[in-house]
């Protein structure tokens, strides 16, 4: 399991002193207090991240996306990796890009990402930002 936190510091009503992930390894066979396994720490300004996304790979290896500003997106992984990102690309695009090594370009748009038969495959849905609604296509890249 994992939990997204945001501590604000004291005196202040918006000013952020640490925020990031914490993960906990959940055992439903026994009742007693289960402490986090890690604290994995975001790097963050004052205000902290405007959006932020949890991924997790089929070996288990945990990927943390985080938007710092209107120009930079940081991923994070669970091996201690860091990467950071041009803010104008999706968060879709930015984890396409790290898994992939591939840097993606806007253009790109993909909105969903995948992992079917030791493939990632990025979908980009036509007019729309996700697959509910209406969409004429969809365009999928394989990898």
């Amino acid at each position: 399991m994992y939990t997204y936190y945001k501590l604000i510091k004291p005196g202040t009503k918006q000013e952020v002193g640490k925020e990031g992930y914490l993960i906990y390894n959940m055992n439903s066979s026994e009742d007693i207090d289960i402490d986090p396994l890690d604290d994995f720490e975001l790097v963050s300004d004052k205000s902290g991240s405007s959006y932020h996304a949890f991924h997790v790979s089929n070996d288990g290896v945990f990927f943390f996306i985080t938007q710092q500003s209107k120009t930079s997106i940081i991923i994070k992984s669970s091996n201690r990796e860091e990467a950071k990102f041009d803010g104008k690309l999706s968060f879709a695009e930015v984890y396409m890009s790290y898994v992939t090594g591939v840097i993606r370009e806007k253009s790109d748009a993909i909105d969903v990402i995948c992992f079917v038969d030791e493939n990632y495959i990025g979908i980009d849905f036509v007019g729309f930002k996700n697959s509910l609604g209406n969409t004429k296509k969809a365009l999928i890249y394989r990898y």
